[in-house]
């Protein structure tokens, strides 16, 4: 069952990219509004426990999301849980560990990033594994290499 447009192109991959610094700062926003309501102990581990939640629901929530590369995985599904799960842990640590934010402004960013990063970082690791693509890249970097150090005339 599939609840979302398919990610074909590296243009549908970079507009959802983009869509993502669009939501973080009206997510981080709203959880604001929560922390100042709210009021809990914060403490290191639980903020750990929070993040961890949030990160491994993102992924799971990922799996909704299809690629165009999901045919040429073994198993999508766990890739997809497994990275929506460190991209959204990283990301929501290095938010707490750069910011004085509380758990509550960080959980639904971090969700958002698990969510939409997953099937887009899935997206690029596989379009970047596939052999037709590195020969095009190393292609184009050998013709601008050559173009700097005028090699090709």
């Amino acid at each position: 069952m599939k609840f979302f447009k398919t990610i074909r192109s590296m243009r549908q991959a970079l507009m959802r990219t983009i869509f993502i610094f669009i939501c973080w700062p009206a997510a981080a926003i709203a959880g604001m509004q929560i922390d100042k309501s709210v009021a809990i102990d914060h403490v290191f581990f639980i903020k750990l426990i929070g993040l961890l939640i949030a990160s491994i629901l993102g992924g799971i929530s990922s799996t909704f999301v299809s690629t165009s590369f999901d045919d040429g995985i073994k198993h999508p599904k766990m890739f997809k849980i497994l990275v929506g799960a460190c991209l959204g842990t990283f990301s929501g640590m290095m938010a707490l560990d750069n910011s004085s934010l509380g758990i509550f402004s960080i959980v639904l960013p971090v969700f958002i990033v698990a969510t939409l990063g997953a099937p887009i970082m899935v997206f690029y690791l596989m379009w970047l594994s596939n052999p037709e693509t590195q020969a095009e890249i190393k292609e184009q970097i050998t013709q601008k290499v050559r173009e700097k150090i005028g090699a090709g005339k």
